[in-house]
């Protein structure tokens, strides 16, 4: 007679107990490879700069200046300072406190106009971020007659045709001897060559005689960059002509 096999009650329950260890193994794997993977995302530092620039042909110099804000979102972005210096054509502009947390970096200097300008500032991970700018300058002008009229008007004629965009303007500056200002303004998108002055644009005149008129140009406009958007106002002064204003 064959002899009987006795199993030990404890054999089954330590079987019992590797199934499950290998069974939670398996699911855990499974479980983790269906996760999606998670990577720590760092959200650069946001900046909002505003730019001022104006150059004034007869005295070949310029006034700039430049403000920063920064922060998450342009809905909660505060005034800040830069740390490290801010310049403008590889020149250091000054720091000025408006405020408790306002600062803007100015810089007034003398050059010949170039329509190219380049703002730059240093981001926390010490490189340098520039902002171009660019503005063009304006065309010599004379007055047809070297007259303007109250009652019929006048014409500038510019030496070279003149392109507006839509981001630029052209402001005609007129005064009479006793400082009274007329400004007449014309926006683009617009190609000049010669501009007519209408007499309804010069009520502002009140005293005939030698009176002076220049020409300022504005551009402005906005740029986005990833990691910076800017604003910017740009001007252009010629130098004064004197004008005989005629009733």
């Amino acid at each position: 007679m064959s002899p009987i096999s006795i199993q030990q009650p404890g054999n089954s329950t330590t079987m019992m107990r590797k199934m499950n260890s290998a069974l939670f193994v398996l699911l855990f794997f499974i479980t983790s490879a269906c996760q999606p993977e998670q990577t720590e995302v760092n959200t650069p530092q946001q900046y909002w700069g505003e730019i001022y620039a104006r150059y004034l042909a007869p005295d070949e110099a310029y006034k700039t200046e430049l403000t920063f804000m920064s922060g998450d979102s342009a809905s909660t972005a505060l005034p800040t300072r830069i740390n490290g210096n801010v310049l403008i054509e590889n020149q250091v502009m000054a720091a000025r406190q408006l405020s408790e947390t306002l600062v803007r970096y100015q810089l007034d200097y003398k050059a010949t106009f170039s329509p190219d300008m380049k703002f730059s500032f240093q981001t926390p991970d010490f490189k340098r971020k520039e902002l171009p700018v660019s503005c063009k300058t304006l065309p010599a002008f004379e007055i047809k007659d070297q007259e303007i009229s109250k009652s019929t008007g006048g014409q500038i004629i510019l030496s070279s045709p003149l392109q507006l965009s839509e981001e630029e303007a052209i402001l005609i500056m007129l005064s009479d001897a006793q400082k009274q200002t007329a400004s007449i303004a014309i926006t683009g998108p617009a190609q000049l060559e010669t501009i007519t002055l209408a007499p309804d644009q010069l009520k502002a005149l009140g005293k005939t005689g030698t009176g002076n008129i220049y020409l300022l140009s504005k551009k402005k406009g906005a740029v986005q960059d990833k990691d910076i958007a800017w604003t910017y106002l740009l001007e252009y002064y010629t130098a004064e002509q004197s004008v005989e204003i005629l009733e």
